[in-house]
């Protein structure tokens, strides 16, 4: 019954890129990718990469816990184009504190203006593991998809 009501909805109003999200530019369709739960690492998560549109990142968190033992990790967030460095990647330093029961310190960042991803690509976050023990991290990444220009 749901994906009856779905198709309707789709033959009545169009395809989902030509619908106006209250909050986006026109011809938006937002992107929320969340990792859930991830203990102890690697994440690797993407906005997908959709021909013909472009992803705008409009803005990425982390948050866990402690470990074992505190460490430091590399978090890369890429790829953007450059017009002179070609591809470019962000990069921040994730914190974990020593002690499993620990709240980590985290890490967040908005775009305001989104950053724009290459046309038809992904746009990746990677977080490396934070060490053992650790019994909550995640990441999520916000923006939208817009047609490519």
């Amino acid at each position: 019954m749901r994906y009856l009501l779905a198709l309707l909805t789709m033959l009545v109003a169009g395809p989902a890129w030509s619908a106006q999200y209250p909050g986006y530019p026109a011809n938006a369709i937002p992107v929320i990718v969340d990792t859930g739960n991830v203990p102890e690492g690697p994440i690797n998560i993407e906005m997908p990469p959709a021909p013909g549109f472009t992803n705008y990142l409009a803005a990425v968190a982390c948050t866990g816990t402690g470990a074992t033992a505190a460490s430091n990790v590399l978090m890369v967030l890429g790829s953007f184009p450059d017009a002179l460095l070609g591809t470019v990647n962000l990069t921040w330093i994730y914190a974990t504190p020593a002690g499993i029961t620990v709240a980590a310190p985290g890490v967040a960042a908005s775009f305001d203006p989104p950053l724009v991803g290459q046309d038809g690509g992904a746009i990746g976050l990677n977080v490396a593991a934070v060490g053992a023990g650790n019994t909550h991290l995640s990441c999520n990444m916000r923006g939208y998809r817009a047609p490519s220009q």
